[in-house]
């Protein structure tokens, strides 16, 4: 598969973000006379500068807009306002103005592309007694930046198992941010959070402090040292809270990335025992002998994911006789998902299959 990129207007950072793709050979940044119509596009609509918000070229920008097929770009909002063309300034833009957001429009694309999922789960792992002010400054942050950050004190309701929902919400995530602190293994919830994220190999980007701890990490992992001092009512300042938002969004695809390849792996053992081997196509699995296209998930299903797949293979002929299933880790799954996800296993043609049943 060949995922076409187009810039239009006036480019700004775009050797940065060429260098962050080319961990993703299939993205290909093209010019317009050079689009393949029977692979998917998507066109940049840099405003840099005035002149960009008079678009020149043959394209029909209000048309693309329809078909979601263009994001506009500036570095500021009122930037965005004076150069951006009036036909996609209806668009929610996307601010790029440093390191931080060149890995955040690569996302974007990656995103866009399904190469990787929507889900932008942060679970943040920390103890109260040290780090409590820093964990809510992070929360902040990552939810300013359309992050879903989950924190014990703000994610979870009153009256409900504290430890289900924990636990669950640990495998629903892209990434787990430990703030490694003196008193961090004291905690039996912290603690087991670790093995958790060590049992089902989530990523872990790990934030150590002056003092901190040893952990034993099965998982990908990313130690960033801040090297300071930390009590449970300091103050950082934006800078350092930037820093642990850069590592998230570097992090971010490769952490997906590693996720699923877990789940694919795991089906592939299941497989065989059976003496077959699956086929891997895009996004996709196929098994040719027991009719079956496998989804895999990097996360708990949402009814959007069984969708999904339905609506992209119902353009695939070959396929109309498959069974569709898509494929996740189910272990720690709150019980009340659990009976959602069975009830939509009886009503919907999608099926779902958990590798850990």
């Amino acid at each position: 598969m060949i995922y076409q990129i187009v810039t239009l207007g006036t480019p700004f950072y775009k050797k940065e973000l060429i260098e962050v793709c080319k961990a993703y050979p299939e993205i290909k940044f093209k010019r317009v006379g050079d689009v393949d119509s029977a692979y998917p596009v998507l066109y940049l609509y840099y405003g840099k500068t005035a002149g960009s918000s008079h678009y020149q070229g043959d394209l029909d920008l209000a048309e693309l807009a329809r078909q979601k097929q263009i994001l506009p770009i500036a570095p500021s909002a009122p930037e965005f306002t004076q150069n951006i063309p009036k036909s996609i300034r209806n668009l929610n833009g996307f601010f790029l103005n440093d390191e931080r957001t060149v890995h955040a429009l690569k996302n974007y694309i990656l995103a866009f592309f399904g190469i990787v999922n929507t889900n932008r789960k942060v679970f943040i792992s920390y103890r109260r007694v040290d780090s409590e002010e820093l964990a809510h400054q992070l929360f902040d942050a990552l939810t300013k930046l359309k992050y879903h950050p989950f924190l014990d004190s703000y994610s979870i309701q009153s009256g409900v198992d504290f430890q289900e929902y924990l636990r669950h919400e640990l495998n629903d995530t892209e990434l787990i941010v430990v703030l490694n602190t003196e008193h961090f293994n004291e905690s039996e919830f912290t603690k087991e959070e670790v093995n958790i994220a060590n049992e089902l190999r989530i990523p872990i980007l790990q934030v150590k402090f002056n003092p901190s701890v040893k952990m034993d990490i099965l998982a990908m992992s990313q130690v960033m040292d801040s090297r300071m001092a930390i009590t449970f009512s300091k103050h950082f300042d934006d800078a350092f809270i930037n820093k642990i938002t850069l590592a998230i969004e570097q992090m971010r695809a490769q952490s997906y990335l590693f996720k699923r390849k877990n789940v694919i792996t795991s089906l592939n053992k299941q497989f065989s025992t059976f003496g077959l081997v699956l086929q891997e196509a895009g996004g996709f699995l196929r098994s040719d002998v027991t009719h079956e296209i496998f989804y895999p998930l990097s996360h708990i299903p949402q009814c959007i994911d069984l969708f999904q797949p339905e609506s992209f293979f119902e353009s695939i002929p070959l396929f109309t006789t498959y069974t569709k299933k898509v494929i996740y880790n189910g272990s720690y799954c709150r019980e009340d998902i659990k009976r959602h996800l069975k009830w939509l296993n009886r009503h919907l043609p999608v099926k779902l299959f958990s590798i850990n049943d």
